[in-house]
């Protein structure tokens, strides 16, 4: 059973510590640029908007009113890009590649990285990861390897959003070599 310490920023998969992607690209100085400590209390704030919305749950008072720029951006998404339900709503996952994470959204076979920065190229690796997480579904249904897609969906405070597909091929055997090399570091060399 995979448990999530929120405290620590920490995954338990069975009662044993397991890194998540995030920690995995942060322990090989691969981190993306997070921004200041507001910039990532309103990412906070934005995702779980979101995912409120996508719950059907959003009371909109509840939300400071800066919120609701980026709000209105997924709103305008959804109904353009993406209009039927998610499939997966902020969705921990745990592989036994040995790593977890948490899915911003699987819609479709599209698995999307909600952003209210700019995404880099570290985004295409944190897609990987999350595509690898979602293809391990396929035993209990999930989508099958191969025709998962991933986009990160930016979106900004003026109520507008845009897209960024991450089609490299090579992002899975990458983020798979840094699962690999965290591994390692962590072991002691072993």
């Amino acid at each position: 059973m995979l448990t999530f310490n929120a405290k620590d920023h920490k995954y338990f998969w069975n009662g044993q510590p397991v890194p998540g992607v995030n920690e995995i690209l942060t322990e090989l100085n691969m981190q993306e640029n997070w921004g200041s400590e507001s910039d990532l209390l309103r990412g906070t704030w934005v995702h779980q908007a979101c995912q409120y919305y996508d719950e059907g749950t959003l009371d909109q008072w509840e939300f400071d009113p800066v919120i609701l720029g980026y709000l209105e951006g997924w709103k305008k998404f959804r109904v353009e890009q993406c209009p039927r339900p998610p499939d997966m709503i902020e969705k921990m996952i745990y592989t036994d590649y040995g790593f977890a994470g948490r899915v911003d959204r699987l819609i479709g076979h599209i698995v999307i990285d909600l952003k209210t920065g700019e995404p880099g190229w570290i985004t295409g690796l944190k897609l990987a990861a999350y595509q690898i997480l979602v293809e391990g579904l396929a035993k209990w249904g999930g989508p099958e390897p191969g025709v998962i897609k991933r986009c990160a969906v930016k979106l900004n405070a003026d109520g507008s959003y845009k897209l960024y597909w991450y089609n490299n091929r090579k992002d899975k055997e990458l983020f798979l070599s840094c699962v690999t090399l965290y591994h390692y570091k962590k072991n002691g060399g072993k």
